[in-house]
């Protein structure tokens, strides 16, 4: 919604001038003393207050300065009589008011002081919002260089773990052959469960390894080139985000491709984030058939990767931004990020990025990669 202008004065005939100045050029709200413009203040997004100082005076209300202390980003521009004009610097100079206007005003003057103010309020929000997602962005890289800490710590007694089921299913192996040597049911049974508890841990145990794993490359800032199978990238950052998916449907259709020359790590970072996407596009999508899809084949010496989803698409005017940093179209959290990083990586591997969408058709990205040939 866009910020108004919010006028006060209790001269109706200046109100009613005011009114027929800018209708139609920016949108406004009046008011006719300081109670009544503090509560507009607070129910609506003010961009700029201009207001009469006799206005916005009253027994223990002064509506500039509350103005400067609770909505310091508003712009603030009082009207002042030419008699009163050494009184209005006055104002200024002690920040209560941004710059002020004299009163008789001129349309256009009153038109071009208005577009001004009202674009410094719209960059101070602007910045604000770039501070905001600044501070985000830090928080979540310290919290996953902890996480990635964390799970290095994790993986060395897991390893234990893992050596020490190994030993047991073993040594289970053993008893099983003299039990059936013995063709004792009773304890056959007993050693079938014990089989199947070790089963689970064995299990559990991978998927905790394979959460650290993932941890860790989201993180970790090596990246030597290697040859990499974007087949079985896929497939293990598919798995890592299986919990993130919950219970919506990810069609898989690769074939073998061949192997292209880059960092397992940060390719298994440019799947992530395209897939989360998709699964946060999609999470309102009803019905059973898949929600998105996931596609990797080759062709003419290049790889391809496709994300698609049956999401609500992205709005035309939105297509040529998603690529910038800090740009989000999400209402609540995101750094703006995600699309930025996963175009650099895929530009640093000689690849480039496209997005094709229309509103409730869903988004496709496409990755094309080179193919690695081996000299």
């Amino acid at each position: 919604m866009e910020p108004l202008v919010l006028y006060v004065d209790n001269d109706i005939a200046s109100l009613v001038v005011f009114e027929s100045s800018v209708e139609g050029w920016l949108p406004f709200r009046t008011a006719t003393n300081g109670a009544e413009a503090l509560e507009i203040l607070s129910s609506h997004e003010i961009g700029v207050l201009l207001a009469d100082r006799q206005a916005c005076t009253g027994p223990g209300l002064d509506l500039l300065e509350l103005a400067r202390k609770e909505h310091p980003d508003t712009i603030r521009v009082m009207l002042a009589p030419p008699s009163e004009v050494d009184r209005a610097v006055e104002f200024v100079d002690r920040g209560t008011v941004h710059h002020f206007l004299c009163k008789p005003w001129d349309a256009l003057e009153l038109r071009l002081s208005l577009d001004s103010a009202m674009e410094r309020y719209k960059t101070t929000r602007r910045l604000r919002e770039l501070e905001s997602r600044l501070l985000s962005t830090e928080r979540v890289y310290a919290l996953g260089k902890v996480a990635a800490e964390i799970a290095h710590e994790i993986r060395n007694p897991l390893g234990a773990l893992v050596s020490n089921l190994q030993i047991a299913e073993s040594r289970l192996n053993e008893v099983r052959r003299e039990l059936e040597a013995q063709s004792d049911p009773r304890l056959l049974a007993k050693l079938h469960d014990l089989e199947r508890i070790l089963a689970d841990c064995a299990e559990a145990t991978d998927s905790i390894l394979e959460i650290t794993r993932s941890v860790e490359s989201t993180t970790r800032s090596s990246c030597e080139a290697v040859w990499v199978d974007l087949e079985e990238v896929v497939r293990t950052s598919l798995r890592s985000l299986q919990k993130n998916a919950g219970h919506q449907l990810i069609e898989v259709i690769t074939t073998k491709v061949p192997p292209v020359r880059g960092s397992r790590t940060q390719l298994a970072q440019v799947v992530t984030n395209l897939v989360v996407n998709a699964i946060e596009a999609t999470r309102a999508v009803e019905g059973d058939d898949p929600r998105l899809s996931v596609r990797v084949w080759h062709e003419g010496g290049r790889v391809f990767l496709e994300v698609k989803d049956r999401g609500p698409g992205i709005e035309p005017e939105h297509l040529d931004r998603l690529f910038e940093p800090f740009f989000t179209t999400k209402t609540e959290g995101g750094t703006g990020l995600g699309l930025a990083i996963t175009r650099r990586i895929v530009e640093k591997h000689g690849g480039k990025i496209s997005v094709e969408s229309q509103p409730q058709m869903g988004a496709s990205f496409v990755v094309e990669l080179p193919a690695a040939v081996e000299s």
